[in-house]
């Protein structure tokens, strides 16, 4: 009460006025008592019921609480949350704000908001789980309520979709196929030599992680390897590779010396017991192609001779074709034949690797077509999709803190470099979700 009643005296049939405040808060019916204390031996203590409706803005926030439960990573979900006028009077909103981690909120609104009694409108709030473990956000709402600031909160606990652990053994040495076709014309003159003195750098790179690699090299129509298979046993290696490159048949035998698609599926398909080329292909070895021309491939079908060497292999990510051609039709005889022609196509379909031949500094570039070479040797290929912030890797029981990577393209751990063979690897990490279902 306003009133001061303490001290008061009341003669017989006397009255004083009692006046009191209220002050609604909220819409819906408010209640009250006043308590009268006297010296009334009959009644010392008489209350005094008051009530009273509110005409004020209210706000409501549908729901006050959200739980979103368990949520796979990276899964995100949604949840609209309701901002509605349950007053009596206009509600003016000023700002939303929203905290979180892991979470956002969404919505068009036009701030400052006006909604009558009864209007409402929605927010949402985006849940995008990334780490394990509990998450919380806090929506709060300014606005002309006598109350104040409200707030709204969501929850979530992040979680991965399981565990996993992946065991390789590391090979001995493994296998890659290497068979090199270059063109014999005139103009290859200065190339060949090119070739010839960066395949030391080449092959050097090449042992640095197996010493398991195989090489062919074919420059005559009859598709038979020059010298044979070459490998670690070949007596004065670099001579017989450096003169390989070089060598021509004579009249008549290198009518497929700038048709090398066609000359390489033609030499990588006698490669059966009691042909030519017997034992060079391997089941699980990678086949690198790298065909060496100043001017256009001129097979005619070179889709065809690609497709021929896709189909020697069970599995096509086992072919490489890399070309060292003529990139920009700018170098070579300069006649009309200049360019990559059906080479260019050949690289993209394999995912080979491109050098210009006119780039006078490209056996510089030997190191890449090393690479190129040993696609698949130290990449061992994970059976579940990671979270890569929880990879671990162990080789015979020790961490491994560097040393490898992980390709998020290929889905695997690649080694830096290799081992002696014989190691096993042990993998683990948390399996993030790859199907989130609808309403992701």
């Amino acid at each position: 009460p306003l009133t001061d009643l303490e001290g008061v005296s009341l003669l017989t049939d006397e009255s004083v006025e009692v006046e009191v405040r209220f002050q609604p808060m909220v819409s819906y019916e408010n209640v009250g008592q006043l308590l009268v204390v006297s010296d009334d031996p009959d009644e010392g203590e008489v209350p005094v019921d008051l009530t009273g409706r509110g005409i004020t803005p209210e706000l409501e926030i549908d729901p006050p609480f959200y739980d979103f439960g368990d949520a796979l990573i990276p899964c995100p979900e949604e949840a609209q949350v309701t901002l509605r006028n349950a007053g009596r009077e206009v509600l003016e909103i000023e700002d939303i704000g929203y905290a979180a981690d892991q979470m956002s909120l969404h919505h068009d609104l036009a701030l400052p908001l006006t909604l009558k009694p009864g209007e409402e409108v929605g927010v949402h709030v985006t849940y995008e789980p990334s780490e394990e473990g509990g998450a919380l956000g806090t929506l709060s709402v300014d606005s002309n309520d006598p109350r104040g600031v409200l707030t709204g909160d969501q929850q979530g606990e992040a979680i991965y979709d399981g565990t996993a652990v992946d065991g390789f053994e590391i090979p001995d040495d493994p296998p890659v196929d290497i068979l090199f076709a270059v063109d014999q014309s005139c103009s290859m003159r200065k190339d060949q030599e090119i070739l010839g003195a960066a395949f030391s750098t080449f092959i050097g790179d090449v042992e640095k992680m197996t010493n398991g690699w195989q090489i062919g090299v074919v420059t005559i129509d009859n598709a038979c390897f020059n010298e044979g298979i070459l490998d670690t046993s070949t007596p004065d290696l670099f001579s017989v590779f450096a003169e390989g490159v070089q060598r021509t048949g004579g009249l008549f035998q290198n009518t497929l010396s700038e048709s090398l698609l066609q000359l390489s599926a033609k030499a990588a398909g006698k490669t059966d017991p009691g042909e030519c080329n017997e034992g060079f292909l391997r089941d699980d070895a990678l086949l690198h192609v790298i065909v060496v021309s100043d001017e256009r491939e001129q097979s005619g079908d070179p889709e065809r001779y690609v497709q021929d060497m896709l189909d020697l292999k069970s599995n096509p990510d086992l072919v490489k074709v890399s070309a060292v051609v003529d990139v920009d039709g700018d170098c070579g005889d300069q006649g009309v034949n200049n360019g990559p022609g059906g080479y260019l196509e050949a690289t993209e379909v394999t995912d080979g690797l491109l050098l210009d031949i006119c780039d006078a500094a490209w056996g510089d570039r030997a190191p890449e077509l090393a690479e190129m070479s040993l696609i698949g040797i130290g990449e061992y290929i994970l059976s579940d999709t990671p979270d890569p912030n929880t990879l671990e890797v162990y080789i015979d029981g020790e961490l491994q803190t560097e040393g490898w990577t992980y390709n998020p393209t290929s889905n695997s751990i690649d080694l830096d470099a290799s081992l002696e063979g014989g190691e096993f690897i042990e993998i683990y990490y948390r399996i993030v979700a790859e199907d989130c279902g609808e309403g992701a």
